[in-house]
Order: C-alpha cells, then sequence, then structure tokens
C-alpha cells in the first residue's frame, strides 16, 4: 500500500500485519509484483502512467488495474499493455447497469414464477374447502351403486354372497377412480373460480338427488 502521504500508509500497516507500506515515490519498486492494483486518489495527474508501468514490469502476467479515482488516475493507455485487464468509474457503471437489467430481466422471470405458484395454491385451497363436496359425492356415487346392484342381483339368482361382493368392490372402485379423475381435471384446468362453480352445482345436484330418495 503507498500513499502520497506516507503517514496514512504507514499507520495502516502497522494496524495490519499484512500491510507493507511502500514510499509512494518507490511505487513503481513494487508494481511489477502486483496482481491487482488500484488506484484511488485525489490526484491532479496520473498516479501510474503507462510508460512507467511498462518500464518496470519485469514479468508479464494477467494483471488487474482498478482505477476509482473522479478525474482519472491511471492512464488510460495501460490497457493496451499485455496481461492487463483495465477497469475505471465509467466502464465498471456499464457493468453495474448490465447487471441491474439482468436482475430487472431475472425479477420479471421471478414474478412470474410466483405468478403461477400462486395460481396454483388459491386453486389447491379451493379445491381443499370443497373437500366436504367431493365426501359427499363419493357417498352418493356408492349409495347409488349399491342401489343399482341390488335391483340387478334381484334378476340374478345364481349370483352368491362372494360374487356380489367382487362385483360390488369392482363397480365402487370404478366408480371412485371415475370421481377421482374429475376431481383432479377441475383442480388443474380450471380456475379458481371455475372449481369453486363446478363443485357448487355438483353438490346441489347431489342435494337434489338426496331430496327425491327422502320423499
Amino acid at each position: 500500500m503507498t500513499n502520497r502521504t506516507h503517514g496514512k500508509a504507514d499507520s495502516l500497516s502497522k494496524q495490519y500485519d499484512s500491510v507493507l507500506s511502500i514510499d509512494y515515490k518507490d511505487r513503481y519498486s513494487v508494481i511489477s509484483e502486483c496482481d491487482i492494483i488500484i488506484s484511488a486518489t485525489s490526484s491532479p495527474h496520473y498516479t501510474i502512467t503507462r510508460d512507467m508501468l511498462e518500464k518496470n514490469i519485469i514479468n508479464y502476467k494477467k494483471r488487474i488495474i482498478v482505477d476509482l479515482a473522479v478525474p482519472r488516475d491511471i492512464d488510460l493507455a495501460v490497457e493496451k499493455l499485455s496481461g492487463i485487464e483495465y477497469f475505471n468509474m465509467d466502464n465498471l457503471k456499464i457493468t453495474v447497469d448490465k447487471n441491474i437489467d439482468k436482475r430487472l430481466l431475472e425479477v420479471s422471470k421471478a414474478e412470474k414464477i410466483i405468478e403461477k405458484f400462486l395460481v396454483e395454491y388459491e386453486r389447491w385451497y379451493e379445491v381443499r374447502n370443497v373437500f366436504p363436496v367431493k365426501k359427499d359425492v363419493r357417498k352418493y356415487v356408492e349409495n347409488l351403486v349399491d342401489q343399482r346392484l341390488e335391483e340387478g342381483f334381484l334378476k340374478l339368482e345364481s349370483c352368491n354372497k362372494e360374487d356380489r361382493e367382487v362385483m360390488q368392490g369392482l363397480i365402487k372402485g370404478v366408480a371412485n377412480e371415475i370421481m377421482n379423475k374429475f376431481v383432479y381435471s377441475v383442480k388443474e384446468c380450471g380456475s379458481v373460480d371455475d372449481v369453486s362453480t363446478y363443485f357448487k352445482c355438483l353438490n346441489s345436484v347431489i342435494n337434489d338427488e338426496w331430496e327425491r330418495v327422502l320423499l
């Protein structure tokens, strides 16, 4: 670390063991050892010029030079030297702006994902609210199946108890499977309002049927 006022750099080097303080006039003597060079002063002239940097670089390797000063501390021509990757406030701002644009694009994507899952959650919640109707429908279907089977069994004199139980199990299984597919289709394909409407209509139909049975 170097500073035009040596006392400031020296105080930091005493505070932190990893900081080595160099006199400002000797900065070029150690610059070849640096992998990253950052300059941020209010100097009216360049703190690093291309000519001096080129003269003092012994080993050519990839180096990053960052100029945080306004006006610039470092000669813009240094970026033409081999292995130098140069950044200043102008191109850093461009990079920041690009990153902001990318983030805004990601925000837009995130909003669409959230909106999608919100719709799915609302649909799930609505279906959850109509689970009692689903149970009523299943009960209605099972009773209807039992009623129709009993009517059929009366006409089948050779049908024993075991045969009846097998037939009841198969037909009730088919009825429940159809009901489950119906509920799943409504949940996946319908809007939240559609789900509510479908089950209200279904509930109304079932209640009407029960009233007819009771009468």
